[in-house]
């Protein structure tokens, strides 16, 4: 029962924001503004009398043209891969004799596999990095519906983060035997702790930055160049984080470590999924509403960005105050207090 109990509390966990985003969205945010450019509200939300149902059930992502909140659809991936996370787990604890071979067979091949598939679709209809510039809209379309929003080419970074949480829970029993583990006689040495740390951000700065030239419209990249990249985008990123946070997973400390644990970083992580849901709703408030001409340049597209995200997390705060926060604790009520997880790992600072 633990798996159901597991798929239940994560549906149950996600509802109450969502069906109030829903209805903020839908019904509360037309009435909100007085912008010559806020009738247009009107006609997006008219979908969601036809498609608020495939919210609620987390398939947005599979629908290709009607979107109720269709910025959503990152927390349809989420559900989808966990669903898909909990059976590989089902396999994982099995005691069969190859049971935990098996359920870490299935993950890397999702990630092989969701590689592969991405890199030949994009090979095929010549799919391109940033490919709203220039392209023709019928293919950038079809990108987004077959690609961008679908699980399969987010299913890689998700299978690593589970092969990673594998991995860390066989490390904390082999320390808690008392057996030499081969991987941390590794990054016992400090010169190894920051190789990792260091070729971890290196590769989170590659995939950043490696398409930047792009922006200025012009397609400078062959098309093998196009389909590595995004073949590869998510699973690339997914490993410089791992890279980067091993030595934290050894229970060696570091700044790393430090800026992560400021207090303010927590609050706004606690904060990131009511601020997420409702973001869209405020962004459109506020651009709707505007009653002249903006003349940009990027310091005041900066500014503007800030401005937005305080008034996104406030906005975030309340949600998470009135409905997160208050249906969380009802949760732990009724399925069992989560358990607290230690600041600190089994394994100890060793510096």
């Amino acid at each position: 029962m633990m798996f159901p109990k597991a798929f239940i509390q994560r549906v149950l966990r996600f509802w109450p924001v969502y069906i109030i985003t829903i209805l903020l969205y839908w019904k509360i945010a037309p009435l909100l503004g007085d912008g010559p450019l806020y009738y247009t509200l009107a006609d997006y939300v008219k979908t969601c009398s036809d498609s608020y149902w495939s919210d609620l059930l987390f398939v947005t992502n599979f629908r290709s043209t009607i979107y109720c909140t269709g910025w959503t659809w990152y927390v349809n991936v989420d559900m989808q891969m966990f669903v898909v996370s909990l059976a590989i787990l089902a396999v994982y604890v099995q005691r069969w004799r190859y049971s935990k071979l098996l359920a870490r067979f299935l993950g890397l091949s999702i990630i092989v596999g969701t590689v592969v598939y991405v890199f030949i679709e994009c090979q095929v209809h010549h799919y391109r990095t940033f490919t709203g510039a220039g392209d023709d809209p019928n293919t950038v379309a079809d990108y987004q519906t077959k690609i961008y929003l679908r699980p399969w080419s987010r299913a890689a970074p998700y299978m690593l983060g589970l092969l990673a949480g594998i991995f860390y829970y066989n490390l904390q029993e082999a320390i808690r035997r008392g057996n030499d583990v081969w991987i941390d006689k590794i990054y016992r040495w400090r010169l190894a702790r920051i190789i990792s740390t260091v070729a971890g951000i290196l590769v989170l700065v590659l995939y950043i930055y490696a398409p930047y030239h792009l922006l200025n419209g012009k397609n400078e990249w062959t098309q093998l160049e196009h389909s590595l990249y995004l073949s590869t985008g998510h699973i690339g990123f997914a490993f410089g984080v791992f890279l980067m946070l091993m030595p934290i997973f050894l229970g060696y400390s570091n700044p790393i470590q430090t800026f992560l644990e400021i207090e303010l970083l927590q609050l706004v992580a606690k904060l990131s999924f009511s601020s997420y849901m409702i973001h869209f709703i405020v962004l459109i408030r506020l651009a709707c509403n505007i009653s002249s001409n903006q003349y940009t340049n990027s310091w005041r597209v900066f500014l503007c960005g800030c401005s937005d995200v305080v008034v996104v997390l406030v906005c975030g705060f309340l949600v998470f105050v009135t409905v997160e926060s208050p249906f969380a604790s009802l949760l732990d009520s009724a399925f069992g207090k989560r358990k607290h997880v230690p600041k600190h790992s089994l394994l100890e600072d060793k510096i």
